[in-house]
């Protein structure tokens, strides 16, 4: 779904890794990141691709989204949500909405908060809980919040794990048992 002529933004993009994938397939690609760290990794993984496509920009979200108003065919949104609580998602979805081109996709990707692990981390039994992840949610819960400030759900896929737990998705098609067995949640989400 990503055109030769989009210029994508990267949200919370940390050290750009979506830029080895997305460089020689868009116009433009741009990241921003509230860690200065990050972003100078991200200048250095521009560098070694001598991509001339790529800008990156430390600050808030907000802040970027405010200097790039109906700017962006495609947002990126992958593993940041978890780490912030709803009225600051809600604000940063709103940000990200005014920076999205009418038609433009906000793709998400994020924990799953009926993942049985997550459950697990949740009441402290056995696992603990990420201390940076504040927020984990199910779909419900996401898709409630994006439409309620004017999203439009485009689609919704369940993905596995990353590591061995990966092999757990499979029991994802079960019934009853089969929504704990889906760890991770990918939203397209369109402002209309």
């Amino acid at each position: 779904e990503i055109e030769k002529d989009y210029t994508v933004a990267d949200f919370a993009c940390g050290n750009a890794p979506m830029l080895d994938f997305l460089d020689q397939k868009i116009e433009n690609y741009y990241g921003v990141d509230f860690s200065s760290a990050a972003i100078n990794n991200a200048e250095s993984r521009k560098n070694k691709l001598a991509s001339k496509k790529s800008h990156f920009y430390c600050g808030s979200i907000q802040s970027f989204c405010n200097e790039n108003f109906e700017k962006f065919d495609v947002g990126f949104a992958f593993d940041l949500s978890e780490h912030v609580y709803d009225k600051e998602w809600v604000q940063i979805l709103l940000s990200i909405k005014s920076s999205l081109k009418k038609g433009g996709k906000l793709y998400i990707h994020t924990p799953n908060g009926k993942f049985f692990l997550e459950i697990m981390k949740n009441s402290n039994f056995i696992f603990k809980q990420f201390p940076e992840h504040i927020a984990v949610r199910n779909v419900e819960e996401n898709t409630i919040l994006l439409e309620s400030i004017g999203y439009k759900i485009k689609k919704i896929v369940f993905l596995p794990h990353y590591n061995i737990l990966k092999y757990m998705h499979i029991f994802s098609y079960i019934p009853w048992i089969g929504k704990h067995m889906q760890a991770r949640i990918f939203i397209v989400a369109e402002n209309p």
